[in-house]
Protein backbone atom coordinates (compact mmCIF):
# COMPACT_ATOMS: atom_id res chain seq x y z
CA UNK A 1 0.00 0.00 0.00
CA UNK A 2 1.44 3.28 -1.04
CA UNK A 3 1.20 6.93 0.64
CA UNK A 4 -2.09 7.25 -1.08
CA UNK A 5 -3.96 4.38 0.49
CA UNK A 6 -3.37 2.24 -3.11
CA UNK A 7 -2.66 -1.18 -3.35
CA UNK A 8 0.01 -2.30 -5.81
CA UNK A 9 -0.42 -5.85 -6.78
CA UNK A 10 3.03 -6.32 -8.67
CA UNK A 11 5.48 -4.47 -7.68
CA UNK A 12 6.21 -2.35 -11.16
CA UNK A 13 2.30 -3.02 -12.96
CA UNK A 14 -0.55 -1.43 -11.51
CA UNK A 15 -1.96 0.17 -8.56
CA UNK A 16 -5.37 -0.27 -7.50
CA UNK A 17 -7.18 2.17 -5.10
CA UNK A 18 -8.64 0.92 -1.52
CA UNK A 19 -11.59 0.84 -2.92
CA UNK A 20 -11.43 -0.61 -6.32
CA UNK A 21 -9.84 -3.65 -4.26
CA UNK A 22 -12.33 -3.62 -1.63
CA UNK A 23 -14.95 -3.70 -4.53
CA UNK A 24 -13.39 -6.85 -5.70
CA UNK A 25 -13.21 -8.46 -2.69
CA UNK A 26 -17.63 -7.96 -3.26
CA UNK A 27 -17.65 -9.18 -5.79
CA UNK A 28 -15.65 -12.35 -4.82
CA UNK A 29 -17.88 -12.59 -1.56
CA UNK A 30 -20.76 -12.11 -3.53
CA UNK A 31 -20.17 -15.04 -5.36
CA UNK A 32 -19.15 -17.36 -2.48
CA UNK A 33 -22.07 -16.39 -0.79
CA UNK A 34 -20.07 -14.03 1.84
CA UNK A 35 -21.45 -10.75 2.74
CA UNK A 36 -18.68 -9.38 5.04
CA UNK A 37 -16.54 -7.87 2.10
CA UNK A 38 -19.63 -6.14 1.32
CA UNK A 39 -20.25 -4.84 4.92
CA UNK A 40 -17.00 -3.67 5.22
CA UNK A 41 -17.08 -2.05 2.00
CA UNK A 42 -20.30 0.02 2.60
CA UNK A 43 -18.79 0.74 6.29
CA UNK A 44 -15.89 2.15 4.23
CA UNK A 45 -18.45 4.86 2.72
CA UNK A 46 -17.67 3.27 -0.68
CA UNK A 47 -20.09 3.54 -2.91
CA UNK A 48 -21.24 0.59 -5.34
CA UNK A 49 -21.72 0.97 -9.45
CA UNK A 50 -25.01 0.06 -11.24
CA UNK A 51 -23.50 -3.58 -11.80
CA UNK A 52 -22.54 -4.54 -8.63
CA UNK A 53 -26.20 -2.88 -7.47
CA UNK A 54 -27.98 -4.79 -9.94
CA UNK A 55 -26.33 -8.01 -8.68
CA UNK A 56 -26.99 -7.55 -5.12
CA UNK A 57 -30.67 -7.01 -6.00
CA UNK A 58 -31.00 -9.91 -8.21
CA UNK A 59 -29.60 -12.00 -5.46
CA UNK A 60 -32.25 -10.64 -2.81
CA UNK A 61 -34.84 -11.07 -5.15
CA UNK A 62 -33.85 -15.06 -6.06
CA UNK A 63 -33.40 -14.12 -9.83
CA UNK A 64 -32.01 -16.67 -12.04
CA UNK A 65 -28.32 -16.03 -12.64
CA UNK A 66 -27.69 -13.97 -9.52
CA UNK A 67 -24.02 -15.04 -7.73
CA UNK A 68 -25.65 -16.24 -4.39
CA UNK A 69 -29.24 -15.62 -2.56
CA UNK A 70 -29.72 -13.14 0.19
CA UNK A 71 -32.89 -13.45 2.33
CA UNK A 72 -33.78 -11.39 5.74
CA UNK A 73 -34.06 -13.69 8.19
CA UNK A 74 -36.50 -11.75 11.45
CA UNK A 75 -34.69 -12.21 14.62
CA UNK A 76 -37.09 -12.57 17.22
CA UNK A 77 -36.42 -11.93 20.64
CA UNK A 78 -37.88 -16.06 21.94
CA UNK A 79 -41.31 -14.75 21.35
CA UNK A 80 -43.41 -16.48 18.38
CA UNK A 81 -43.97 -13.67 15.46
CA UNK A 82 -47.84 -12.32 15.92
CA UNK A 83 -49.59 -14.73 13.18
CA UNK A 84 -47.88 -18.15 14.89
CA UNK A 85 -48.62 -16.70 18.88
CA UNK A 86 -52.79 -15.85 17.25
CA UNK A 87 -52.43 -19.36 15.58
CA UNK A 88 -51.58 -21.07 18.91
CA UNK A 89 -53.83 -19.29 21.11
CA UNK A 90 -56.65 -20.25 18.50
CA UNK A 91 -55.61 -23.55 18.70
CA UNK A 92 -55.19 -24.09 22.78
CA UNK A 93 -58.66 -22.04 23.39
CA UNK A 94 -60.19 -24.31 20.75
CA UNK A 95 -58.50 -28.04 22.52
CA UNK A 96 -59.62 -26.52 25.84
CA UNK A 97 -63.28 -25.61 25.38
CA UNK A 98 -63.66 -29.11 23.05
CA UNK A 99 -62.07 -30.50 26.41
CA UNK A 100 -64.41 -28.77 28.69
CA UNK A 101 -67.23 -30.39 26.66
CA UNK A 102 -66.33 -33.78 26.20
CA UNK A 103 -65.87 -36.60 28.40
CA UNK A 104 -63.20 -38.33 30.04
CA UNK A 105 -60.18 -39.92 27.81
CA UNK A 106 -61.11 -38.37 24.96
CA UNK A 107 -58.00 -35.71 24.63
CA UNK A 108 -56.28 -37.62 21.89
CA UNK A 109 -59.40 -37.79 19.67
CA UNK A 110 -59.59 -33.91 20.52
CA UNK A 111 -56.28 -33.30 19.48
CA UNK A 112 -56.51 -35.32 16.47
CA UNK A 113 -59.61 -33.44 15.22
CA UNK A 114 -57.91 -30.42 16.00
CA UNK A 115 -54.76 -31.10 13.84
CA UNK A 116 -56.81 -32.10 11.14
CA UNK A 117 -58.97 -29.05 11.36
CA UNK A 118 -55.85 -26.57 11.47
CA UNK A 119 -53.80 -28.46 8.83
CA UNK A 120 -51.51 -29.36 11.95
CA UNK A 121 -49.42 -32.29 13.22
CA UNK A 122 -50.87 -33.59 17.05
CA UNK A 123 -47.11 -32.59 18.30
CA UNK A 124 -48.43 -28.92 16.82
CA UNK A 125 -51.43 -29.34 18.89
CA UNK A 126 -49.86 -30.16 22.12
CA UNK A 127 -47.22 -27.23 21.89
CA UNK A 128 -50.29 -24.76 21.36
CA UNK A 129 -52.15 -26.17 24.07
CA UNK A 130 -48.75 -25.41 26.32
CA UNK A 131 -48.00 -22.53 24.99
CA UNK A 132 -51.55 -21.31 25.64
CA UNK A 133 -51.49 -22.28 29.09
CA UNK A 134 -48.75 -20.53 29.98
CA UNK A 135 -50.08 -17.29 28.15
CA UNK A 136 -52.83 -17.85 30.26
CA UNK A 137 -50.80 -18.56 33.30
CA UNK A 138 -48.49 -15.36 32.72
CA UNK A 139 -51.50 -13.26 32.16
CA UNK A 140 -53.34 -14.37 35.89
CA UNK A 141 -50.39 -14.31 37.30
CA UNK A 142 -50.05 -10.40 36.52
CA UNK A 143 -53.73 -9.49 37.70
CA UNK A 144 -55.03 -9.62 40.77
CA UNK A 145 -58.23 -7.87 42.95
CA UNK A 146 -57.46 -5.35 44.59
CA UNK A 147 -57.69 -5.00 48.43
Amino acid sequence: MNDEGDFSLSSDEMLVSAEDFSLMRVEVGLRNADLCPLAEHLRNGFSLPPEVSGAIADAIEGRSGAPCSISAVHQRDGRPSEGLHSRNIEIGLAYEKELKAAKRGEAKRIRSNLAKRFHVSEATVRDAVAYTRRWLSGLVGTVSAGK
